[in-house]
Parts: C-alpha cells; sequence; structure tokens
C-alpha cells in the first residue's frame, strides 16, 4: 500500500488516518514517500491510549468521535474503507449518511477487500435499496475492489 498511496501523494494528494499504527502507519508513510501531499494524522483519546505513528506530518488529538468524523470529511475528495471494525462502519456509514443527505458533496467511496465487503453491499442492494431505504443511485456510487491501481482509477475520473 505505501507505494500505491506515495502515487497519490506524490499527485498532491493528502492521506488522512486516524493516526495509529498497523494500516494507518503504512498510508501515512506512503503519503510521507510521497513528498507534495500531506501525511494526516487524526487521533482520538481513548482509554486504551492509541500511540501516534512516526509518519505524520500533522497530527491532531480529538477528544470527541463527533469531532473527529466531522474533520475526515471535511476537506476530503474521496474516501477509502480498508477492513475494519465498528469505528471504521461508524465512519463510512457517517459518510453515507451525508452524502445521502446532501449536507456534503458527494464524492468517491471505495471499500478495499472484496471478500470483507461484500455482504455489506448485498445488505445494501437487496435490503436497503429493494425497499427503498436507499436508492440504487447512492448505492451504486460505492465501488469495491481488491486491486488498488483500479481505486485510483476509480478516484482519479470522479475528481
Amino acid at each position: 500500500f505505501p507505494v500505491t498511496i506515495k502515487q497519490l501523494s506524490a499527485q498532491g494528494f493528502s492521506i488522512i488516518t486516524g493516526g495509529g499504527q498497523g494500516l494507518m502507519k503504512a498510508m501515512n508513510e506512503g503519503a510521507k514517500l510521497g513528498i507534495y501531499g500531506q501525511s494526516i494524522g487524526l487521533n482520538i483519546v481513548l482509554p486504551h491510549e492509541q500511540h501516534p505513528n512516526e509518519y505524520l506530518d500533522l497530527q491532531i488529538k480529538f477528544r470527541f468521535f463527533l469531532v473527529r468524523k466531522l474533520m475526515f470529511v471535511y476537506f476530503a475528495k474521496a474516501i477509502v474503507a480498508f477492513p475494519g471494525g465498528v469505528g471504521t462502519l461508524d465512519e463510512l456509514f457517517e459518510v453515507l449518511t451525508l452524502i445521502q443527505t446532501k449536507k456534503i458533496k458527494s464524492f468517491p467511496v471505495v471499500l478495499i477487500g472484496v471478500d470483507f465487503w461484500s455482504p455489506l453491499m448485498r445488505f445494501i442492494y437487496e435490503t436497503l435499496v429493494k425497499t427503498k431505504m436507499m436508492d440504487k443511485s447512492e448505492a451504486d456510487f460505492i465501488f469495491c475492489t481488491d486491486d488498488i491501481a483500479l481505486a485510483i482509477d476509480y478516484i482519479k475520473k470522479r475528481l
């Protein structure tokens, strides 16, 4: 992932993550290697402290998830979600709700990890779209792939 993120950063895109370890660290490292984009970490103060990674150009700490989520989408040109837990789902559905209600301008939403996200996508189409709780056009702008190059191409074509 760092090599692909480096390509985005080299084109001037900044990468915003939660600023922690693991995949977030890899993303921030890629952004740092790309030189032109910034590597930003939006950390949250939790009982079991998450430590910021060493690849951040800018680290901002938040006490409340609400404010942190707002900052994730405020400057975003696209959202790329990787497999994660309840926090990832919370942030993803916050973005989808804001787009659906037109509180923010629609932008590309990419899910990386077909095996992980397929059950959710089935639920969206077979339950939410089928029962008209979500319009098909709203679901169709969510792009799910395992191919990072396709994800980048999808984002660039929609900017």
